[in-house]
């Protein structure tokens, strides 16, 4: 009998985790399971009327959500009779124990991507109030899968779980989305993007891709933008007040920001920029860089956390993350055109990170039926 697998996101599919649902509902649709999705869906997180394949529940925000998908979720599960639910993120975790009253008999697991919102804001209100309420229930899962040895650590220590079902998986590189050009693009097409988004008489791109919360430290690569006036620097991400003041009060006028990019806009700014730089203090993974490097782009990360157990054999490290001045070390050798990745070490990089091997390990993290 096949075995059943629901998978559980309450982001939709232009965000990492609604991404990150997609691709394990492919990747175990083709190893012949039966793999379904299930959006818990708000008004913030689905704003779109596009409708992603799968099931849905419905409710006005994720607080009451913490009430009203329940039942519903229980009616869904004794309906289905899934023998696997995964539950995407801890925030869900409160759901793991709904799985066990359903049907005593399925699994729950609750893929664990960090522990940020327990380690960075201690004393926030609203922190405080998701892990009591929603993350808790992810200590009585049935099994974990992490994306890092990283994470694993420290979500082993958080929530008691050392010597329990887990396994470290990774995250996709979606090939789909994020792929090279047939030929590196030359240095007119490169001015001629920089032209189109308003970026013209610089001599190069260095990129971000990130929120704008402390852990992703853009002020170091604000830094880096008021070390080299001549290179346009673009972050991606939804646009913050902070960091524009920080740039007005420097005076640049090469820092630019960019916000609601598809999928063919993301990847033509990956694969013109000169180089990627990720300088976070924290991450329990580490999907941007990968992304630049699947387009062809090289990259620069941040010594910390799981970007150095990630990427130190195949790119080049910065420590500590605040040193502007290394990265733009970095930025100078890739603008002269010397190659700063280690080919082989960033192509295994990608090959491990492929849903092809993502699916394999996510096969043989899931409890036997």
């Amino acid at each position: 009998m096949t075995r059943s697998v629901l998978i559980v996101c309450d982001k939709d599919g232009r965000t990492s985790f609604g991404h990150l649902a997609l691709s394990m509902r492919a990747v175990l649709r083709d190893a012949g399971l039966d793999a379904e999705t299930l959006w818990l869906e708000t008004p913030r997180y689905f704003p779109g009327d596009g409708r992603l394949p799968g099931l849905s529940l419905r409710a006005g925000s994720l607080q009451t959500g913490f009430f009203s998908f329940r039942g519903p979720f229980r009616r869904l599960l004794r309906e289905r009779r899934p023998d696997v639910v995964l539950l995407v993120r801890p925030e869900l975790g409160f759901l793991a124990g709904e799985v066990r009253k359903a049907l005593p008999g399925a699994r729950a697991g609750v893929f664990v991507h960090d522990l940020f919102a327990q380690t960075l804001y201690p004393r926030s209100p609203k922190f405080a109030l998701i892990n009591r309420f929603f993350v808790r229930g992810t200590e009585s899962a049935d099994f974990y899968l992490y994306n890092s040895e990283w994470t694993r650590s420290r979500a082993e220590a958080r929530f008691g779980t050392a010597g329990r079902p887990g396994a470290v998986v990774g995250c996709p590189v979606d090939s789909s989305r994020f792929f090279p050009p047939e030929a590196p693009p030359s240095a007119a097409e490169r001015a001629a993007f920089r032209e189109l988004r308003g970026m013209e008489g610089f001599n190069g791109l260095c990129l971000t891709v990130s929120l704008a919360e402390p852990r992703k430290n853009v002020e170091t690569f604000v830094e880096m933008a008021a070390l080299r006036p001549r290179v346009a620097f673009a972050r991606v991400g939804r646009p913050s007040e902070p960091v524009e003041a920080l740039a007005a009060r420097k005076r640049l006028r090469n820092f630019f920001q960019f916000a609601g990019l598809d999928d063919a806009r993301l990847r033509e700014f990956y694969r013109m920029a000169d180089l990627y730089v990720c300088p976070s203090w924290l991450e329990g993974f580490g999907m941007t860089p990968l992304e630049a490097l699947a387009c062809g782009t090289p990259a620069v990360v941040a010594r910390t956390s799981a970007l150095e157990e990630i990427f130190a054999d195949a790119l080049p490290t910065v420590s500590p993350a605040d040193d502007a001045r290394a990265y733009v070390e970095q930025l100078d050798r890739a603008l002269a055109g010397e190659e700063i990745v280690r080919p082989e070490a960033a192509g295994a990089l990608l090959e491990r990170f492929s849903p092809k091997e993502f699916g394999r390990r996510l096969l043989a993290a899931l409890p036997e039926g």
